[in-house]
């Protein structure tokens, strides 16, 4: 026993933190195909507008609603190559 206190001493750090951790939360990857609040949607990290059903839209978290998409446009952003918007 008295050769192996160091492995002793390296482990129970490590077992405290891992102990410690909290689970991830799996995110809902389900999301309405048309959402009440607009018709297409932007992120406010991005400069594009998507249609709600493009799968680029649905990784947005901060989310942006127009009801058209001259209103995407008047507020500085493009529309999308993938779903094509516009």
């Amino acid at each position: 026993m008295k050769k192996y206190w160091w492995l002793l001493l390296a482990l129970v750090p490590v077992t405290l933190y891992v102990c410690t951790l909290k689970p991830k939360k799996k995110e809902d990857k389900s999301r309405a195909k048309v959402s009440p609040v607009g018709r297409f949607v932007a992120s406010e990290r991005s400069s594009k507008f998507h249609r709600p059903e493009c799968r680029y839209a649905k990784n947005i978290k901060e989310e942006i609603w127009f009801d058209s998409v001259e209103e995407g446009r008047r507020a500085g952003y493009v529309s999308c190559e993938h779903c094509k918007p516009a």
